[in-house]
């Protein structure tokens, strides 16, 4: 229905977007043009996991899409620890009218049958693969060529793990799988060859060039791999415009890794301070200008003037807040600031630790900060995520301790799961130890963010309350049977509950809450598995209330019940232990 009506912004929303981004459960959206007869609006969210950008123009009296594009990127570890990324991308334009012919019933039951949500490939919630084949040995032979097929086969045949995959996709014309996440899966596989390479490349997206070149490619090219240097050569030198924006500073670098003379490295990033902001955003050149740098200061040649040529150039594509790589720049922003910082002489105490404070003040303050790209970047540039604790750190050495505690206590707001460690380690380190749990639960908690209130029905149908939590600390997960990470990891989870509830001095709840589901489909699941987890039914709003941007998400609520969200792979029961340790509220 969004393709066809964009409910998600009311006029009161418009009006608000004149002067301002909005907000609006988890998705941010940012007024691009407004008239009379269109509005136009991008829109995204961004998580730990997955990112979700959007563009849609619409009729500002119907709400009726024009035309819309969004794309996804997204991560998970599987069962056996092994990380799965993929693509997600489509696009959508009304026509004046409608001229296409008759559609043949047959053309219907192959994409019914074969959709996302169809059970006739499925046993028990699983794919089939006996069920898979027969849908192929029916609908093969007349619908081979036709894109909508192929995608419902190639959607199936991945889900089974194997190498039928591998093989259907290497058989397949790469312009029938233009525009799906599959082409990026052909274009980064062992077996494709040259003349398949130069087809695919022109026909990827930006958004999955960008992620081929930047998190793909490169990383070959950074062992030097012969065939990977050839490639990146041919596409920044011998394809259109478009791919030569993409892969000349990744080329660039290519050359600066193979050369000692320092004026030719000079060149070099001279060229690519002179490139224009396309090269900075899709040629993702703030990387390769900074791994020039390093270079140079290996060789004793670090310019302070050059570093501050390359700040001034990613300051203004992070300043543009329409910029979709504006994050991603932030982080580039981070790690020049620190860099600058690491190569200021020892006698320039002060601006040392104002670079430093910098680099903190540009490190991501949310988990909407923290770009997926920019994980890639640290890889390369050997950079971190977050400069808080180096700036404190620094702050505390020269016995600003208690300004580095404040510093601290803002971190933890921001970032509350990531950053209890570093706050707590500090405090024990320069306050009194034992004070630290009356200080945690008076001064910081009650800063916290209350944790959204609920009243749900079990799979028995029995009403359940938030406040039934009270007086302990509480992990809540929200999952889904139709989720393969969710899935993966729930005997690990039911272990875990199993054991909270073996031991009866237990200070920890745990809880869950099925979203986008079904309870049949819950009950079965849990049933097949002989599974003992808790679980309530969603009521569609419980999600949004807690902001909810990927699954699984887990939220730890603190007795009183403020919130602490965790972002997707991050240790959350070494937390919620420490956590309970500090203290609990008697319930009343």
């Amino acid at each position: 229905m969004q393709s066809l009506y964009f409910a998600e912004i009311s006029s009161s929303d418009e009006n608000a977007l004149k002067t301002s981004d909005i907000t609006k459960n988890g998705m941010t959206y940012h007024m691009v043009k407004q008239d009379k007869s269109v509005i136009a609006i991008h829109y995204s969210q961004v998580d730990s996991s997955s990112t979700l950008e959007g563009s849609t123009s619409f009729d500002p009296k119907t709400h009726l899409v024009v035309d819309e594009s969004r794309k996804s990127n997204y991560s998970f570890l599987d069962a056996n620890g092994k990380k799965i990324s993929g693509q997600f991308a489509k696009s959508i334009q009304r026509a004046s009218n409608y001229t296409a012919a008759v559609i043949e019933n047959e053309y219907y039951d192959m994409l019914i049958t074969g959709s996302y949500w169809s059970n006739a490939v499925n046993t028990k919630d699983k794919t089939d693969s006996l069920k898979v084949q027969r849908y192929i040995d029916l609908y093969e032979a007349k619908y081979a060529d036709n894109r909508d097929y192929i995608k419902n086969k190639l959607g199936h045949l991945q889900k089974l793990r194997n190498k039928q995959y591998d093989d259907a996709l290497s058989s397949i014309a790469p312009k029938l799988i233009a525009g799906t996440y599959h082409l990026s899966n052909r274009v980064t596989s062992d077996n494709i060859s040259d003349h398949d390479f130069k087809e695919i490349i022109p026909l990827l997206n930006d958004v999955q060039l960008f992620d081929y070149l930047q998190h793909s490619l490169s990383q070959y090219i950074l062992s030097l791999d012969s065939a990977s240097l050839q490639k990146a050569q041919l596409i920044a030198n011998q394809l259109s415009e478009k791919e030569r924006v993409a892969a000349r500073p990744l080329y660039l670098w290519t050359t600066a890794m193979q050369i000692k003379d320092v004026d030719s490295l000079k060149q070099i990033q001279n060229e690519i301070l002179n490139m224009d902001n396309s090269y900075w955003n899709q040629g993702n050149a703030g990387r390769y200008a900074l791994l020039i740098q390093k270079l140079l200061a290996e060789h004793a040649a670090y310019d302070a003037q050059t570093m501050q040529k390359i700040i001034d150039k990613i300051s203004v594509l992070y300043e543009d807040k329409s910029n979709k790589k504006r994050f991603l720049q932030k982080a580039h922003l981070a790690y020049a600031y620190y860099l600058a910082y690491e190569m200021t002489p020892v006698d320039q105490e002060d601006r040392a630790l104002l670079l430093l404070e910098k680099a903190a003040y540009y490190s991501p303050k949310s988990a909407a900060e923290k770009e997926h790209g920019s994980f890639y970047d640290r890889v390369f540039l050997k950079s971190k995520e977050n400069y808080n604790d180096d700036y404190m750190a620094l702050l505390s050495k020269k016995g600003k301790k208690d300004i580095a505690l404040q510093n601290y206590i803002q971190e933890f707001l921001n970032n509350p799961a990531s950053s209890f460690k570093s706050l707590s380690t500090f405090y024990r380190e320069n306050y009194n130890e034992s004070s630290f749990s009356d200080f945690f639960k008076k001064e910081i908690v009650p800063k916290l963010a209350d944790a959204p209130s609920f009243l749900l029905k079990d799979i028995q149908d029995k009403d359940f309350s938030s406040a039934q939590l009270n007086g302990k600390w509480t992990v809540i997960d929200f999952w889904g049977t139709w989720c393969g990470p969710c899935v993966a990891e729930m005997p690990k989870l039911n272990q875990y509950y199993l054991a909270l509830k073996q031991d009866k001095m237990s200070k920890i709840n745990f809880m869950s809450i099925a979203c986008s589901d079904t309870k049949e489909k819950v009950q079965r699941f849990l049933s097949n598995n002989n599974y003992d987890i808790p679980v309530l039914m969603s009521d569609s709003t419980v999600e949004q209330n807690y902001k909810v941007r990927g699954y699984p998400s887990k939220y730890i609520i603190t007795p009183e019940g403020k919130l602490i969200p965790t972002e997707f792979g991050f240790n959350w029961e070494t937390l919620v232990s420490e956590l309970s340790k500090l203290y609990t509220v008697p319930v009343s």
